[in-house]
């Protein structure tokens, strides 16, 4: 069958179509071969984030870190970072930076020994099935603080990307995930809307901040 694999390249957004598709093998690849491939669209979020409400420090989860440049900006504003990725070939240029803990895998087989205050979702979404999605969140959710915040940039399903995706990944439709966070506060809620590079594509992302009460 054909995986459809979504990535921002320079901040623009492309469609792969792969066959037997194995996403550490492509993510190793990709990054082997294309440094900050990614651009730094997260990382302008996460810094308008921190602008805009009041953070409190404390140890802090990237889930899907890639080349590090978000767990160094948290480490920065004095977090502890435990930063999570499939592939062999990120975080390189952060696993010896100071408060940061680089873990390589899949974040289905890390193992949360502390709580958190910030979580941080950029862009990984769309590589998890809904059910595991779902139980990957209700575990981060159980080791956040009473008051910490889990951050998300997602593509949605008003998104040429989704229309390709043979209905695989989870894709946010305004209802599926802010089921997960019933009981949760949305403190930021907006949407923007990204031009792919290589194709007359029109794909929106949402951008969303929920905390814990």
């Amino acid at each position: 069958s054909t995986l459809t694999v979504l990535f921002t390249l320079s901040n623009k957004d492309i469609v792969v179509n792969i066959m037997q598709f194995d996403l550490k093998k492509f993510y190793d690849d990709l990054y082997r071969n294309n440094q900050g491939v990614f651009g730094e669209s997260s990382l302008d979020y996460l810094q308008s984030v921190c602008n805009r409400l009041p953070m409190a420090s404390g140890r802090a989860l990237n889930v899907g870190a890639g080349e590090g440049i978000t767990s160094r900006f948290l480490a920065q504003q004095g977090y502890l970072v435990d930063a999570v990725d499939l592939s062999d070939n990120v975080l390189t240029n952060i696993q010896d930076v100071e408060r940061i803990f680089v873990h390589h895998g899949p974040v289905e087989d890390f193992v949360f020994k502390d709580d958190y205050q910030l979580v941080l979702f950029a862009l990984v979404a769309h590589h998890f099935e809904l059910n595991n999605f779902v139980q990957i969140v209700s575990s981060i959710q159980q080791k956040t603080l009473l008051g910490g915040i889990h951050i998300y940039r997602l593509f949605t399903t008003d998104s040429d990307f989704y229309r390709q995706s043979s209905n695989q990944g989870f894709y946010d439709d305004g209802l599926k995930l802010d089921a997960c966070y019933r009981g949760w506060k949305i403190v930021l809620d907006e949407k923007v809307i990204t031009k792919a590079s290589t194709q007359d594509a029109s794909n929106e992302v949402r951008q969303v901040v929920f905390q814990k009460h």
